[in-house]
């Protein structure tokens, strides 16, 4: 399954998109410059047309008078490399989006990311079209072959298989997702055993580095004969460059192993899709 992230789009529609977005504008259309590959000191009236290949690099927002606006869009994207959109006033610049300030940067990821900003004076930016593509990403265990559980210890998940990931989350060496934006964030987790016998308890376990504590969001209590599943979705707030990684632990008041099972989609699976 191809990544939309590292697939930019073709030049036609690149050229309709960035004409769409021009026109778009409270205060005059925008005009678009050339692609940019390097950092940019954006002109008021200006659409900045960007592109990752080449390496990460800093859009700063312009001196401006009130009611200025300016856009950048996001043409070519390339594997973790971001865009940082920066608003460098003096006194405390301010970029501020839909839930209140942002801080001084905002970052683009993936292709076709899109802001458009109005200068509303004394240093502040107000996001007044906000097209960043919302982050998702999902793993799983293998299609073919279940993980051995043991007894009544913990495990981390083999995440061998990316189902979904449009931002570069997923590191399947590590079998984590990482964080790349602060933000809320719907999660999604869980597995279940395959094999026969009684389960005592079955846990996933949602380890996070950011405060390094495990977190057992989904229990299956009481035993089961046959197949028991542990499976859990919430909301949580997640921070840039937190880990995630799942976590399996069953007690079959035995010695025997459980097989975190291939059955549907209950394979071992963790995912994450961000809320705006």
């Amino acid at each position: 399954m191809a990544d939309i992230n590292t697939n930019p789009k073709t030049q036609s529609e690149t050229q309709a998109t960035l004409s769409t977005l021009a026109s778009q504008t409270s205060n005059g259309a925008l005009t678009f410059t050339d692609s940019k590959t390097g950092n940019y000191s954006a002109n008021p009236g200006e659409l900045v047309v960007c592109d990752l290949s080449t390496a990460s690099f800093t859009v700063t927002l312009p001196i401006a008078n009130e009611g200025d606006e300016v856009g950048i869009y996001l043409s070519v994207a390339s594997g973790s490399r971001t865009v940082t959109i920066l608003n460098d006033g003096l006194s405390t610049p301010t970029i501020v989006g839909k839930g209140g300030s942002e801080g001084t940067t905002i970052l683009l990821y993936v292709v076709g990311d899109y802001v458009r900003l109005k200068y509303l004076g004394n240093n502040d930016w107000l996001i007044i079209q906000d097209g960043r593509t919302l982050h998702r990403c999902e793993l799983t265990g293998s299609t073919s072959s279940g993980q051995s559980v043991s007894d009544n210890s913990v495990e981390t998940a083999n995440l061998s298989v990316t189902v979904t990931d449009n931002a570069s989350l997923a590191n399947l060496t590590t079998d984590t997702i990482t964080i790349r934006r602060t933000g809320t964030y719907t999660v999604s987790i869980g597995w279940a055993t395959a094999t026969g016998g009684v389960v005592v308890r079955l846990l996933a376990i949602l380890n996070s580095s950011d405060d390094g504590n495990d977190r057992i969001v989904a229990v299956f209590p009481g035993s089961f004969n046959g197949v028991a599943y542990a499976i859990a979705s919430f909301v949580m707030t997640l921070a840039k460059d937190e880990t995630l990684q799942l976590e399996l632990f069953q007690d079959s008041s035995d010695s025997s192993s459980r097989s975190a099972g291939t059955i549907g989609s209950q394979r071992p699976r963790i995912s994450v899709t961000e809320v705006r």
